[in-house]
């Protein structure tokens, strides 16, 4: 096997060298594929720089555009056996380059550049084809329209698909003279659900639950809530919810039970700004087990 450009030269002296090169007046993307990207694309090969860590991924699903090295670099980060890549008629001529740099037999898909709902497809059939695998999609290199689609497919789609996760491949400096990241800097980012992280969504789907009555499955998502982002005020609507459940199951012993334990805690310091604390005359009154009626505005606004 013959020796890589440069190999033995560490990629901050190559750099160095190839600034020097362009500023003398050297063409900067050729003077790039002959000295820096053999090396960089090496390097990846052999130990790819993935933040938080690698992951097993089986499936990873790109976007191409006209720059294929952050697609290749992409590809070789996410290591999956399965490789698929959403191109443009524009960005078809670098599948070849593509295979020939990652060594990985890929799976073209042609879409239009600014085609979201033909993105949001191809994702939902790949999902559907390989149920329960690690699946990567990134989101580098296309149009921003691709990205953006791409992004907003992961994003949602790992809701059902909780295996999903979006990666793209970002640089820690980039070199304003040479208007481009710098090489060895480059790392593969897994970005984290945003559904597990932040839980909007799923406090949207909770109350949803709670106002069709269906209390014991609002129950257990607020509380899911809770244990995901770490943040206790979902846990007392959960019992709030656990409270009706135990009233419509006829357990009014269980329900009085409940009641006791919410107005217990939102009379602790941390919770007197609940929002559940709004309503508190509807909680300690009789209206709420006597009666047994749900009332909208006992549940309050979560903040």
């Amino acid at each position: 096997m013959e020796p890589l450009p440069n190999q033995g030269l560490d990629l901050e002296a190559l750099w160095q060298s190839y600034k020097e090169a362009v500023n003398a007046g050297g063409n900067a993307q050729a003077l790039y594929q002959e000295r820096i990207w053999p090396v960089l694309l090496e390097k990846w090969r052999q130990d790819p720089p993935v933040y938080p860590s690698r992951q097993p991924f089986q499936v990873s699903i790109h976007t191409l555009g006209t720059s294929p090295e952050a697609t290749a670099l992409a590809i070789l980060g996410a290591g999956a056996g399965e490789v698929y890549v959403l191109h443009t008629p524009e960005s078809a001529r670098f599948l070849s380059r593509l295979r020939q740099d990652t060594g990985k037999d890929l799976y073209p898909i042609e879409i239009g550049k600014s085609d979201v709902a033909a993105i949001y497809r191809e994702v939902k059939r790949l999902l559907e084809k390989h149920p329960g695998l690690p699946v990567a999609l990134d989101l580098t290199s296309g149009t921003k329209a691709m990205s953006a689609g791409l992004a907003a497919a992961g994003f949602f789609f790992q809701r059902f698909y909780p295996e999903v996760r979006v990666v793209y491949v970002d640089n820690e400096v980039y070199d304003p003279e040479l208007r481009r990241p710098k090489a060895g800097t480059e790392r593969l980012i897994i970005l984290p659900n945003p559904h597990e992280v932040l839980a909007e969504v799923d406090a949207l789907l909770a109350r949803e639950l709670y106002t069709k009555g269906e209390f014991g499955q609002a129950a257990k998502a607020f509380g899911e809530m809770g244990a995901k982002t770490g943040d206790r005020r979902y846990e007392l609507y959960a019992v709030l919810c656990q409270m009706y459940q135990r009233w419509y199951d006829l357990d009014f012993g269980g329900a009085a039970k409940e009641a006791k334990k919410l107005l217990g805690r939102l009379s602790e310091n941390t919770w007197l700004n609940h929002p559940l604390n709004q309503n508190r005359r509807a909680l300690e009154g009789p209206p709420v087990l006597v009666q047994g009626v749900v009332q909208p505005g006992v549940f309050g606004k979560p903040a």
